[in-house]
């Protein structure tokens, strides 16, 4: 195992003595990040789907609302440039909001809609596109929508990162 070192009497030293060599382990490897082989990389997607969205971090019920309601950064850009009546509810912090957001579009934390009545509140006389910063939240927000009954909303798949990517680079992202 490779060892690390530190002088003696260095800031951080243990109390009462110095550091002496101290074993170090390896991280374990995983199928989606680590080599399979020296000369394989496990297989992935270059960017999530709406038919696989981000292998497996969904609920069961998120990863159906985005396969069945996805709306991409340039379906959403055609649907604003026709002044089609729409809703963009972004559901990140409000942190993240001030920091970059969808022109247009209004702040409703996550959190509202899984623990209070968030989805109650949505117009119902428009289509409402729910982005994110990738797309996570926006799909599980979409569950809880399609729950309560919400006629017409979607996800923005990728969420403001593919927006800035693909419409806007003029977008700050984080």
């Amino acid at each position: 195992m490779p060892k690390i070192t530190a002088p003696t009497g260095s800031v951080g030293s243990p109390p009462g003595g110095s550091w002496s060599s101290a074993p170090t382990r390896s991280a374990p490897r995983s199928s989606l990040t680590s080599p399979t082989r020296p000369h394989q990389r496990a297989a992935c997607p270059a960017e999530p789907t709406a038919a696989e969205p981000f292998f497996g971090l969904l609920s069961p019920e998120a990863t159906e609302a985005a396969r069945e309601s996805a709306i991409s950064a340039e379906q959403l850009k055609e649907l604003l440039d026709a002044d089609e009546p729409v809703s963009l509810v972004d559901v990140r912090e409000p942190d993240e909001y001030a920091f970059a957001h969808l022109p247009g579009s209004v702040l409703v934390p996550q959190g509202e809609f899984l623990n209070g009545d968030a989805a109650a509140r949505l117009p119902t006389d428009r289509k409402t596109v729910l982005p994110c910063r990738a797309g996570i939240r926006s799909a599980e927000v979409l569950a809880v929508v399609e729950r309560s009954g919400h006629p017409d909303a979607v996800h923005l798949g990728g969420g403001v990162l593919s927006w800035a990517e693909r419409i806007d680079p003029e977008t700050p992202t984080y």
